[in-house]
């Protein structure tokens, strides 16, 4: 199990997004959008690798961003949920974050203490990825994030 120290440290090491996001529709019509990626540590030599999840439901428009450390931890997640917001553990500030927020690492209370973010934009999906990979400062190409044309306004 990681330290919230050293997912802080995975999360502003360089990093970039091997290959290409390859998107995935599921549903009748189709409405879940699902891609997985590998993005690889450029500093380390490490040859371990951390997963990149995203998803989108386009009925309920919401949907999520993940990087994980391989298939446990995730060290930082985005979420937006239309219209609920994200209720965080009991003694932590704030005690509600909006629809759009960034769940953080932590020791105690592992992924569930969530942020309100304001380096994200809330008008496009694809923005958002972006906007979510700079942060963690993961490195990609510009077709990396693959072809899904997803145009509604979060929030």
């Amino acid at each position: 199990m990681l330290s919230a120290e050293e997912a802080e440290a995975f999360l502003m090491a360089p990093k970039s997004l091997e290959g290409r996001l390859h998107w995935s529709a599921s549903g009748t019509p189709p409405h879940l959008w699902r891609a997985g990626g590998r993005i690889r540590l450029e500093d380390t030599g490490d040859r371990e690798t951390l997963d990149l999840l995203a998803s989108y439901n386009g009925r309920t428009a919401t949907g999520r961003f993940v990087i994980r450390y391989p298939r446990v931890n995730p060290i930082r997640r985005l979420c937006w949920h239309s219209p609920n917001s994200h209720r965080n553990p009991p003694g932590q500030k704030p005690p509600w974050v909006g629809p759009i927020h960034k769940h953080r690492w932590d020791d105690e209370w592992k992924d569930r203490i969530a942020y309100h973010p304001d380096d994200i934009p809330d008008t496009h999906f694809m923005a958002a990825l972006e906007a979510f990979l700079h942060e963690c400062q993961t490195s990609f190409t510009a077709d990396a994030l693959g072809s899904l044309k997803v145009q509604e306004r979060w929030n």
